[in-house]
């Protein structure tokens, strides 16, 4: 395993791309993206008069509805791995905000994917209103949580961690598991 501990600074060019920050970042730009295309279906289903004009996108919706409950192994990596840590530092309000906002984006990633999955199973309207807000809204506030994570977060975590952690916490990644779009992951997912 590289040695995780052995970054450079920002100054000095991007984290390894074995070290946990990297690896989570690089699943952030993942779910920015489908966040943005999800902002865009959610607008389309406000706007439609029917489920005939949604074509392909129930599919891409329920795709994106899929991604998202996938990325409970990244939240459980911050969780188990980087929160506990930063806190015995001394840092306890970020983790706490962090997590607190993990659970909300869970109970709305479900309600989100509860909905798309059976879309005929009720009329259109009854569809649409909830899957355009639920939509919204994990857009727009799983947006902003990986602002704070990217830009607040991580590079007080950076900061204050010590290298010997951060070789310690990849360890951890691997014996967590990795989402199944994370790219380049160096193991394979465990439960």
């Amino acid at each position: 395993m590289a040695n995780c501990g052995a970054l450079r600074r920002a100054d000095e060019g991007d984290l390894d791309s074995t070290h946990p920050v990297s690896i989570l970042m690089r699943e952030h730009e993942i779910i920015l993206g489908n966040l943005q295309e999800l902002r865009q279906i959610a607008a389309q289903v406000k706007s439609a008069r029917g489920f005939e004009e949604l074509g392909g996108q129930l599919e891409r919706l329920k795709a994106i509805a899929r991604l998202l409950l996938d990325t409970e192994s990244h939240h459980k990596r911050e969780e188990e791995a980087i929160f506990p840590r930063m806190e015995q530092h001394g840092m306890m309000g970020p983790p706490q905000v962090m997590r607190m906002e993990h659970e909300e984006l869970r109970a709305r990633k479900r309600t989100l994917a509860g909905l798309v999955e059976q879309p005929g199973s009720t009329g259109f309207a009854e569809f649409a209103v909830p899957v355009s807000e639920v939509g919204d809204y994990i857009a727009s506030a799983l947006t902003d949580h990986i602002f704070k994570e990217d830009n607040i977060l991580y590079p007080m975590a950076l900061e204050a961690l010590e290298p010997e952690e951060w070789d310690k916490m990849r360890e951890e990644f691997d014996q967590i598991g990795y989402c199944p779009f994370t790219p380049g992951k160096t193991s394979s997912p465990q439960a």
